[in-house]
Formats: C-alpha cells, structure tokens, sequence
C-alpha cells in the first residue's frame, strides 16, 4: 500500500499546525526509515529555511544533502537522524531521551519503533529543551519560594521546642535510630559538652565505620553486576543472580554472524602494537554498538574474529533481517574505522540461521556462557567463503531474507564434516519490488527512441555539474553516448533479475575505477541521470516513476562501488 507522502506530512505536522497539536514553537514529530533518514518534513525547513539550513550545515550534514534538500524542498530521504533515540527507536525500544537532533539542539525526545509489519522505521516527537523545561522552571521557583518561607517558620518551630527540656533526649533517640537503619548519611551535630554531646560523638564513629562498610558492599556489588554483564547476557546474569546453579537450553531459531578481520598482519608491519590495539578496541566498541542496535548478542570471542546472534535469549521473529543488517552496519563501521586512521582492513563474514545449544560452563569461580552444536560451526566455517568486506550466507538464512536484499549464488561449497553447502554473497541491500521494476522499464521504453538526444543531454548535464569529470572522457563523444544508452538498456532489461547483470555491473565498477572514477562521482552521475530522464519524460516523469529509478540507480551504483573498493583490499593482499 502506497501512501502520499503530503498525507503522511499532514498526520505528522497536524495540518502544519503544530502549535494547535500541542508541540508548542519548537516542537515536532517526524519518521525515520531504517538508512535513519527521515519519511516525513521537518518543521524547520517548512517554517524557518535558512535558520534551518543554517543549522544542519553546523551540525555536519553534508553539503551534497543540503543542496538536494534545498533544491527539492524536502528532507524526506536526505536528512539523516542518527543520534541515541533515532538509533534505539529502529532497535525496536520505546523511551524519553535528552538528545542532540539533527539541527545540533539539545531536545526532550520521544521515540519509539513504527508497528507497520514490513517496515522497520521509528517515529519520533521532540522540542527544544529550553521550551520543554520551561513550565518545571516557573515550578522550581515556586517551589524555592515555599521552601524558604517552610524553612523559615520551620526554623522558628525548632527554636522554640530546642528551649524545651526534652529536645536533647529526642534527638539522641533519633539519630541512634537513623544508625540503626543505615540511613545516617553526615555527622550528627555535637552541640554541647555534657552526657549528651559524648553520647552524639559515640553515635558519628559508629555511623561512618557503618557507611564506609555500605559503601565498600555496594562497590563489590557493583563490581560482580559489571562483571556478570560482561561476561553473559543480561538475561542469563538475572538467572544466575536469582540462583540458577544449572543453566542450559536449546534454542531453535537462532541466526549466527561470525566475522573475521583481515590484514591485521599488514597494519602491524605499518603500526606499532599500541596503535593496533587502539584500533582493534574501537573497531569492537562500534561492532558492540551496532550489535545493541539490531539486539544482537555478542558471544566472547579473538581479537581478529567476532561472533554475535540474534534470537538466542530473546525471541525474535525477524532474527535473520536484524543479523543481516548488523553485518552491513559493521562492514560500514570499518570503513568509517579505515578512513579515519588511515589503514587497510577487511571483513569476511557468515550469516547462518538454525538451533544452538547454550548454557554457562564452568565452576563458580570462573565460568563463561558458550554455545554449541553444528549450526554453530557451519557458521564458523561460510565466512571463509567470502570476498573482502562481503557478507555470505547460508540457505537456511537465504529463505527468510531472500526478499529484502539483493543476492548473488555462490558455487557449492564443499564443509568439512557438514558436506555440500549452498551459499549467497549479499551483493546490496537495496531490493527492487516488482511495480519499481515495471515503473522503470515502461518509462525506458519511451526514452529509448530518443536515445541520441538523452545521452547527449545526460553529459551536458554531468559535465555542467562537476567540469572536473570532462577529462575523463578523451574519445569519441557520440560513440559513448551511444555506449551508455546500450549499457542502460541492457541493465534495465535485467532488473527484473538482478542476479544475471551482478557480474556486469560489478566489471563496470572495476573499469570505472580505472579510468579515475571515485565514490563521491556516483551521486553526481545519478543527479544527471534523473534529469536527462525528466527532459526525455516531461509530466510523465511522476514521483512514483522517479522514486523506482532512485532505487534502481543505488542498487546498480552501489555493486559498482563495492567492486570497486575490492581492487584496493586485493592489492594489498587483504
């Protein structure tokens, strides 16, 4: 089912009445999609565009994703939204956070995941903090006001009953009882020198030794908490904490990610030991990041090799789609890791899905939470199978999400002590539906007869848009006009299956990157592309139409870039 997006628009702003819907002058509520871009306007860009752009230009968005937004008048798909609520919305949790937004404004937001069955987005609400906190401020004055003037009649009260004989006694009687209770957080006041005040310095040394004994149990309890956690899921710790001397189950639907890192052995010929270390302790914080976003679990495992699950101690439905979306954000993870200090690493990951056996093994002084059984060691054994910085996976795995990403089938492979197994290599995790496919070859078939005039229009357009790409074509301009149309056409023609034109595209990518085509290229060439379509089309190049050929275009760019990348790993022998 299809929906306007001036529909959702007009759900999410309240007719852009905003104020009227309670979200006062600084408030609104918008969806994120699970790439954490948004599905719906932002109120700033409606009401204050240049503060707007102002804003998100300071808070880092890309200048690329400005000028779109700028030029198609929506943020719907280009502004990103990746902060903590964002981020536990698409983990599928619920809550109110003060986080940063993506103008770089400290707001009181709240989140929570979009029940829509074959969508995973989230729906947030936020206001700036200033306006959200401003009723507790006039309540904080108010209440400062009553409390001074309670202060001040309490002070004269007690005044008046210290004059009576019994206070002292009465004191004494309550500040032992507040020893006995461990409730006695400072020093009780020695007021005098008599009986009274001895008994009052008796009753201090008592209450600190007893707090410093608090204190030192909450800390080692503290400390056996954080170790449980670090040890074993939060689960099994409740388990063992609550006295299970025996804990083992065998789970049936379990999807498994086992991951290895490569071209360790390289960086640590280019890197001292103590920069290797610091890269591989935040390459593992940004996998165990990713692993809480899609609830996955990690299990213990070497500094080069990562293993997590998704299912294990909590039932999921959707395990496989959240694994597989876990090792497409660690792989993104690396290369952010890679650009940022200047190495070359790699991943090879397995994906499968099955029943494990899992308990805590050990003695009560040293124990570990472990899995087992086939399912796991195939899992240990696919990643094997994979290219650089790709992600295999098995059968078993293929049918649950076969659907939402694109694949390519793999030759048997042959696994010691398993036999003949079927695999897939994740080409993309863009899937084109059927509709976006008709949309694109019916709109082609009207371009095609004036396939001279668009490819001539098309590098007019690329070259008007970045002239640095002109020397990068030295032939025959007409001949490849005529060469990119034919490509065009025989992509199109295959969308219908993807895995037939996989190996071309990616022999594409591979050509382009040696003619000097870089990563950033891609977005220009698409922005070209859907123009010459809107010339050759006119008022039949519909939202609907255009939206297909942005898929199409991502899902073909992206196969490309990834070949690409794959000469740079293979040169240097990772």
């Amino acid at each position: 089912m299809q929906v306007p997006v001036d529909k959702i628009n007009q759900v999410m702003s309240q007719d852009n009445d905003w104020e009227a819907a309670g979200l006062g002058k600084t408030g609104e509520a918008y969806l994120i999609g699970e790439d954490f871009s948004m599905r719906s306007m932002s109120r700033f860009l409606q009401e204050k565009p240049k503060q707007y752009k102002a804003s998100v230009r300071r808070n880092g968005t890309p200048k690329r994703d400005i000028e779109l937004i700028e030029k198609l008048n929506t943020t719907i798909g280009l502004q990103k939204v990746e902060n903590q609520a964002a981020q536990l919305a698409l983990g599928g949790e619920t809550g109110i956070e003060v986080v940063e937004d993506y103008r770089g404004v400290n707001t009181l937001t709240a989140y929570a995941p979009l029940e829509l069955q074959g969508l995973d987005w989230g729906i947030l609400a936020q206001m700036d903090l200033g306006e959200a906190y401003q009723p507790l401020y006039a309540l904080q004055i108010k209440l400062l006001i009553a409390g001074v003037v309670f202060l001040l009649l309490t002070a004269l009260g007690a005044e008046i009953a210290a004059n009576i004989f019994i206070k002292p006694f009465e004191r004494l009687k309550a500040d032992a009882q507040k020893v006995a209770a461990g409730e006695a957080d400072g020093e009780f006041a020695v007021t005098s020198t008599d009986e009274f005040g001895e008994m009052t310095a008796i009753l201090n040394n008592i209450n600190q030794k007893v707090n410093q004994t608090n204190k030192e149990l909450a800390a080692k309890d503290s400390e056996n908490d954080n170790l449980l956690n670090n040890l074993l899921p939060s689960s099994i710790a409740k388990r063992m904490k609550a006295g299970e001397t025996l804990i083992a189950d065998k789970v049936k639907q379990v999807t498994i990610v086992y991951a290895q890192v490569g071209g360790i052995a390289d960086l640590s010929r280019q890197k001292t030991p103590q920069e290797v270390t610091e890269l591989l302790t935040k390459l593992v914080g940004e996998f165990d990041k990713a692993a809480i976003r899609y609830g996955m679990e990690r299990q213990s495992s070497g500094s080069t090799d990562y293993m997590a699950f998704c299912g294990l101690t909590q039932p999921r439905l959707d395990h496989t789609k959240r694994a597989t979306d876990f090792a497409i954000a660690i792989v993104q993870s690396l290369t952010r890791l890679e650009n940022l200090h200047n190495s070359t690493l790699a991943l090879r990951i397995g994906i499968h899905s099955g029943s494990v056996n899992a308990g805590v093994v050990g003695g009560k002084k040293k124990f570990a939470f472990n899995i087992w059984g086939e399912d796991v060691y195939l899992a240990t054994r696919i990643y094997a199978r994979a290219q650089p910085n790709h992600v295999v996976i098995t059968e078993a795995a293929f049918q649950r999400v076969a659907d939402a990403y694109t694949f390519a089938p793999n030759p048997v492979a042959e696994i010691e002590n398993v036999g003949s197994v079927k695999t897939w290599t994740l080409v993309t995790s863009n899937k084109m539906s059927v509709t976006e496919v008709d949309l694109v070859q019916s709109s082609f078939a009207k371009v095609a007869p004036i396939a001279d005039k668009a490819g001539e229009l098309f590098y007019k357009r690329l070259f008007e848009l970045d002239p640095s790409l002109r020397p990068l074509f030295t032939g025959d301009m007409e001949q490849q006009q005529r060469k990119l149309m034919a490509t065009l056409g025989v992509v199109v023609e295959g969308l219908r299956h993807p895995e037939n034109i996989i190996g071309a595209a990616q022999k594409l990518g591979r050509d382009h990157a040696g003619y000097g085509v870089k990563d950033e290229h891609y977005a220009v060439v698409g922005e070209a592309l859907l123009w010459t379509l809107q010339q050759g089309l006119g008022d039949e190049f519909t939202p609907e139409i255009r939206s297909g050929w942005v898929t199409a275009y991502t899902l073909l760019s992206g196969i490309m870039r990834d070949a690409a990348a794959e000469i740079k790993l293979q040169s240097i022998g990772v």
